[in-house]
């Protein structure tokens, strides 16, 4: 039997996966710069980098992860999670 897919976070609060993450920063005009262990992405007037884990696939609004990603990227949870939903 074949394992059920875990529904993104899409049009709600999570959970959200790497790739929905992924897309709300590349929303925000991020760019993939060198890529180790885990993607980061540089902005092209922002200072520093956000670092995603390709093995995220449950991130729910208000958990660390997710307020790290926000806080990485320079926006609010509010703005992140608009991203996600647009």
């Amino acid at each position: 039997m074949a394992r059920k897919k875990k529904p993104s976070g899409r049009l709600s609060h999570g959970p959200f996966t790497f790739a929905d993450l992924e897309q709300a920063i590349m929303k925000d005009d991020w760019l993939e710069a060198d890529h180790g262990d885990h993607p980061n992405y540089k902005h092209p007037t922002k200072s520093g980098k956000v670092q995603l884990d390709k093995k995220w696939t449950g991130v729910k609004k208000g958990s660390v992860v997710f307020k790290s990603v926000a806080r990485q990227a320079g926006l609010t949870q509010k703005q992140l999670l608009e991203l996600l939903n647009a």
